[in-house]
């Protein structure tokens, strides 16, 4: 098989589920890691024959079943990590990057020292935070066994010592121990709203990761918020990533628990996304 074919194939198949820009960030994706092949050295000489990868045609399947191509080739990359990622663990958003940079831009020089991060999922957030603060002692907990295996793997991977805590946060009465910053992209999505999510996010992306109920979505946030109150060194900040349609009642929230300094932040669509309370 030629470039040019494998290419044309692999788009085919992707075009009947994306549009053309995800379509060729798909192949781009897919070349790199399937044939370690960089993308411009792909695109030279496209009716070179190429030795085709052994699972194409069931990969093709997959992305035609909607399976996300990050879960194909079973990675992804995250501020400045590579990341694993399988069914157990959400795929790393680029709005929690953003979430990520401005905990980042915000601490340039003065680098917090203790950081817990909650619902850590596959560890993307822990660990680009400990690449990033390499003095601090970074901590991370969630309900999954499974999502911890992958979480401690990447750490490993990507030579980030990070403690993992295998915890329910609804059943958690405190906290490991004291912190000069939390973190949290918790649960936040209206289980009403599951209809109308594309179905790459709906069947294949853990569901306890992403939904709360509708008569509570701010379960997690009131309950992270609690323990962040008594967990927080004074002046201790915490930091979230939310739903774009309750960023006032978080807010009130916080501000109700005594939290100083709220601030509300959009993410780069505009859309109100991020929140940040520090402890008196």
């Amino acid at each position: 098989m030629t470039k040019s074919e494998l290419k044309k194939q692999f788009l085919e198949v992707a075009r009947q589920r994306y549009d053309e820009r995800e379509a060729q960030a798909m192949f781009r994706l897919y070349v790199s890691d399937k044939l370690s092949i960089p993308t411009y050295k792909f695109a030279m000489e496209l009716e070179d024959e190429i030795a085709t990868p052994d699972d194409f045609a069931r990969d093709l399947q997959r992305i035609q079943n909607d399976e996300p191509i990050q879960y194909i080739i079973g990675k992804t990359e995250f501020y400045n990590a590579e990341i694993q990622v399988n069914g157990s663990v959400l795929i790393p958003r680029p709005e929690t990057e953003e979430l990520v940079d401005w905990i980042v831009k915000e601490h340039n020089g003065h680098h917090p020292k203790a950081i817990l991060d909650i619902g850590t999922g596959s560890g993307s957030i822990a660990i680009a935070l400990k690449k990033c603060f390499p003095q601090a002692d970074v901590s991370a907990l969630d309900i999954s066994g499974q999502a911890l295996q992958t979480a401690r793997h990447n750490a490993r991977t990507n030579r980030a010592e990070v403690t993992f805590y295998k915890l329910d946060i609804l059943k958690t009465s405190q906290l490991p121990d004291k912190y000069d910053l939390i973190v949290s992209n918790p649960p936040y999505i209206p289980e009403s709203e599951r209809q109308h999510l594309e179905r790459n996010v709906v069947d294949f992306e853990p569901s306890r990761a992403l939904f709360v109920p509708d008569k509570c979505p701010l379960i997690f946030y009131d309950k992270i918020a609690q323990l962040a109150v008594s967990a927080l060194n004074s002046g201790g900040e915490l930091y979230f990533e939310t739903h774009e349609h309750f960023h006032p009642e978080l807010k009130q929230l916080l501000e109700r628990m005594g939290f100083a300094n709220v601030v509300c932040r959009n993410d780069f669509r505009g859309l109100p996304r991020f929140i940040y309370g520090r402890k008196r």
